[in-house]
């Protein structure tokens, strides 16, 4: 691990690979991206010190990654969804076999999405594009953003609503408790969460 972060790429370096890759690549991208996760202290485990090299931050920063089309555009590259190890949501435009093109914004880093467990784009609504976004969150809740663009979640519908207000959460479900348990953690939005549960405490506070 190096606790100064990484060092400056050589300014002939710099112009070769730009050369050679206009619009970048996976390898500058996560790079550019990443640089200060290399001096990060959560990530010490992944760095190898002696023998095989340690993994790289970017397989742990993008936890959730789905393909759908929420550019409108008519040609036929999906898009790219990633879903940040810290809630952010980002759309990498028009895909491409060698690397990753436009970089757009859904959602900044957030609590929120950090308890997004699934993401499933698709096509289900009126429109010709994979651009309705379903979630499962960690409480269990699963709504659907109709009509998501790259840079604008959809219009948010409910389809199963986080567990009622006192009530326990039963064996399988994913705070693992036993029916009769005591809830209160799970009101505070610490360990599970969802949209729905969130405007409750919200809304109770």
């Amino acid at each position: 691990m190096l606790s100064k972060g990484l060092p400056e790429v050589p300014a002939q370096t710099v112009a070769v690979a730009r050369a050679a890759f206009p619009r970048g690549n996976l390898a500058m991208r996560v790079r550019d991206r990443l640089a200060e996760v290399f001096a990060d202290g959560p990530f010490a485990d992944a760095f190898g010190v002696r023998g095989a090299p340690g993994l790289s931050p970017g397989k742990n920063h993008a936890t959730i990654i789905a393909g759908g089309d929420f550019d409108g555009t008519t040609n036929s590259d999906f898009d790219l969804l990633v879903r940040w190890s810290d809630g952010e949501l980002t759309v990498y435009e028009d895909l491409g076999a060698n690397s990753l093109k436009r970089e757009r914004k859904l959602k900044p880093a957030n609590q929120l999405w950090t308890h997004s467990r699934i993401l499933v784009p698709g096509e289900f609504g009126g429109n010709l594009w994979e651009d309705d976004l379903f979630v499962r969150w960690s409480d269990g809740e699963v709504t659907v953003y109709g009509n998501t663009q790259a840079d604008a979640l959809g219009r948010e519908y409910q389809l199963v609503p986080p567990p009622a207000k006192g009530s326990a959460f039963r064996r399988g479900q994913p705070s693992g408790r036993l029916v009769g348990e005591e809830t209160a953690a799970e009101e505070s939005c610490d360990s599970v969460c969802g949209p729905g549960l969130l405007r409750r405490i919200s809304a109770d506070k």
